[in-house]
Parts: C-alpha cells; sequence; structure tokens
C-alpha cells in the first residue's frame, strides 16, 4: 500500500501487530551499534505524548510534511544525496511559518566573547574555535 500520510498510534500492550503496516525507515543502530527498530517509542504517559505530537503536528504542517518526506528516503544514502536532502528540507522549513515564529520566540542567541581565538607561536599560527555550545559551528 502506498500512501502520502504518515500513521501515527497508540499501542498498549505487548505482541507483534505493526508488521502489516509499510515501514519507514523502521531500523537504524544504536550506540553500540546493534540494530534496533525504531517503529515503536516508549512514553510513560501515551495519551499526553500523542496528544502533545498532535498539537505540534498540527501547529507546524509544512514542517511535519518535510519531515515525513525524509523519513521515507533510505537510511543509507550516499552522502552527496543526504547533503542534498538535508539543505533541501532545512531551505523549505526556513521559509516555513513555524520556523520563523520559533526563532522569534527564542531570540538571538549570544556568542562568546571572541567565536575564535588566535594566538601566534613564532612562525606558528593556532586558531581555536570557541563556540561549544554551537558545536563551533
Amino acid at each position: 500500500m502506498h500512501t502520502d500520510r504518515l500513521l501515527v498510534g497508540l499501542r498498549r500492550g505487548t505482541g507483534a501487530g505493526l508488521d502489516h503496516l509499510p515501514r519507514i525507515r523502521t531500523r537504524h543502530r544504536d550506540r553500540c551499534g546493534r540494530r534496533t527498530d525504531r517503529r515503536l517509542v516508549g512514553s510513560q504517559d501515551p495519551d499526553t505524548a500523542v496528544a502533545e505530537l498532535h498539537d505540534l503536528i498540527s501547529a507546524n504542517v509544512p514542517s511535519a510534511i518535510v519531515l515525513g518526506q525524509v523519513l521515507r528516503l533510505p537510511e543509507e544514502l550516499p552522502v552527496p544525496e543526504a547533503i542534498d536532502v538535508e539543505s533541501l528540507a532545512y531551505s523549505t522549513l526556513l521559509g516555513a511559518p513555524g520556523l520563523r515564529h520559533w526563532l522569534e520566540q527564542r531570540g538571538p542567541r549570544p556568542l562568546p566573547q571572541e567565536p575564535a581565538l588566535a594566538r601566534r607561536d613564532a612562525e606558528r599560527l593556532r586558531i581555536t574555535l570557541n563556540r561549544t555550545q554551537r558545536r563551533n559551528a
């Protein structure tokens, strides 16, 4: 079955029951390299989690659409294609009202006094990036 919609549901209990549904990036590797199933996400309060997800999607429809399209792509894209996807998704989201609203609410992000530190030792110039809170972006 092919559809342009993402299915988000609530399942209580254990056991099989999702195998007949179309899968979208259902597996990935954890920090130890083990394959894990991404179809299920646990929650202490699933009813609240589903309601919050619904509210977020309703308030950010363009972002949800972009996310849905990105999730449908193969996990192991070649790096150049993955960069193209990231660039296209980010460019699309830059024009979305939800991102503009979030950026306005967040306000400007303060930069450290010196985003780059420079020190000269004789013939050598050492430049150190100093934006750790932004992972030196």
